[in-house]
């Protein structure tokens, strides 16, 4: 009797701090006070005529997908809401916003600041929908916060004082996100049907079998850009140093708001959704989890040589930000890899969120081709593609999917979505991503112009990199049908990998 084999398996993973939107819980209210002292605030209507007419012209236009307007409030809970002391003696202050017609309503805070133990929750009246709790962890240098939407035109907002701080709480309501589209793949339960009927859900197979790791780089990104919200897309994405940062790219257009780009406020603002997708080909029958990040900081874009709408039609359309907080371990996000050279890829996909829905696939068969966005087919700013029908659809873009990777056939970004003219009904037109190249230092001669001084810190000079994920634990483990062999000849054992955590590499 002897010993199949001995397995040694190399595990490489690294560390980063973890991160959180909220704490989860429920408001010390609910079991032992009403709703009727809570002071009701209406909010005004914004004007939808013109509301109307501006994303008729954005349509035109081919800018970002608007879903929300501002409507400004001056509101300090502490001050204009309810204040109610517990048994236990902590304050509790409460106050609820009314906004008609509004399917979703998002609260921004000028200023924010909780002392530790204190505990912010927004909810909707009858209670099924609950935000929160969010923390002192949610402080940010800024004093700015946003947090995300809540379905319908009313919501309680509720803040608990901890016992033995003297420190106040910071809490001035400045704005409304006033949501009156793109929210239905948010909280319908029937269909998750703001994007148009011929896109693929990310996990469908066999067309998401292969990009399952590059799928968890995508996100969501509701953009404030001035008095407007609209949904883009993005990817986080990896750097040479392989140190975590947790950078997302996006495209520059996204950041641009009806005359400037986005203050450095609007970035406090800006709230990116992960891991928001159906888990299978069809879409759910009700709201699938997400995991949401507030606020980032400005890096790097392609306006900055010029300062007027993002420059796409001269440049390639990119913008580099870093999120405030990183990840949490335990989502599993993978930070993508990168390829720089002018080859044209042949093959690969997009994955994005069109119209703010949940994660679709793209996917093209055919070589890419070189294009500008302004219209002149002699350009070379940009990549063109034409999407190929798969087995469960014809994946194409749409409003949200603004900003998206494109990914080679080896799962590198060389791209990120400027606009196109791809539609359901229209599959056989282009759309065009500014190449990565292009972004990596054609764009300017500032670092704030370019990629490459943050994604090669080190200046290595690579042409590409892969992408891993950080942080996640790992164990290995694997397991056999059989584990001894006795006598001569040829035997087969199975092996079953029952390893867990996000795994790079393995030797045997």
């Amino acid at each position: 009797m002897r010993n199949l084999f001995f397995l040694t398996l190399f595990l490489i993973a690294s560390s980063i701090a973890n991160g959180q939107i909220n704490k989860g819980g429920k408001p010390s209210s609910f079991d032992i006070l009403d709703l009727k002292s809570i002071p009701l605030v209406n909010i005004d209507k914004p004007n939808m005529d013109q509301i109307r007419l501006e994303d008729d012209v954005d349509t035109k236009q081919g800018n970002i997908y608007k879903y929300g307007r501002s409507v400004y409030t001056n509101i300090n809970l502490l001050k204009n809401g309810s204040k109610d002391i517990l048994s236990n003696g902590k304050s509790i202050y409460r106050i609820m916003l009314y906004a008609e017609d509004a399917l979703a309503l998002g609260v921004n805070f000028s200023e924010f600041w909780l002392p530790s133990g204190g505990k912010l929750f927004i909810y909707s009246p009858d209670k099924s929908q609950v935000l929160g709790a969010y923390t002192s962890e949610n402080n940010h240098k800024s004093n700015v916060f946003a947090v995300e939407l809540l379905q319908g035109s009313e919501a309680i907002i509720e803040y608990e004082a901890p016992l033995h701080n003297e420190k106040e709480a910071k809490l001035i309501i400045s704005e409304l996100n006033y949501a009156y589209r793109g929210t239905e793949e948010l909280f319908n339960a029937r269909d998750f049907g703001d994007s148009d009927y011929c896109q693929v859900n990310v996990n469908c197979s066999p067309e998401g079998d292969a990009w399952q790791d590059e799928k968890k780089s995508a996100c969501r990104i509701s953009i404030k850009a001035g008095f407007s919200y609209g949904w883009c897309s993005g990817a986080l994405i990896n750097n040479t140093a392989n140190n975590c940062t947790p950078y997302v790219l996006t495209a520059d257009h996204c950041a641009f708001g009806s005359s400037s780009y986005a203050s450095a406020n609007d970035h406090n603002q800006w709230i990116f959704y992960f891991n928001y997708e159906a888990q299978s080909c069809n879409n759910p029958g009700s709201n699938p989890s997400s995991n949401s990040i507030t606020g980032c900081s400005q890096i790097s874009y392609s306006g900055a040589i010029g300062g007027v709408n993002g420059n796409i039609g001269s440049t390639s359309d990119f913008y580099l930000v870093e999120l405030n907080t990183a990840p949490p371990q335990n989502w599993g996000l993978y930070f993508a890899g990168w390829d720089r050279s002018t080859s044209a890829s042949n093959s690969g996909v997009s994955i994005h969120h069109p119209s703010g829905d949940i994660k679709k696939i793209s996917t093209y068969t055919s070589s890419l081709t070189n294009g500008a966005w302004n219209g002149n087919w002699g350009g070379t700013t940009h990549w063109r593609v034409t999407w190929s029908g798969t087995q469960n659809g014809h994946g194409v873009t749409e409003g949200g999917s603004s900003g998206s990777p494109i990914f080679n056939n080896n799962g590198r970004i060389i791209g990120d979505l400027s606009g196109g003219s791809s539609f359901c009904s229209n599959t056989n037109a282009s759309d065009l991503y500014g190449k990565f190249s292009e972004s990596w230092d054609q764009t300017g001669n500032t670092s704030n112009a370019q990629l490459k001084p943050w994604l090669d810190p080190n200046n290595t000079g690579v042409m590409f990199i892969d992408g891993f994920y950080c942080g996640t634990s790992a164990s290995a483990s694997f397991s056999s049908n059989e584990t001894n062999f006795c006598g001569s000849g040829p035997h087969i054992a199975t092996f079953t990998n029952t390893s867990s955590g996000n795994i790079s590499s393995y030797n045997w």
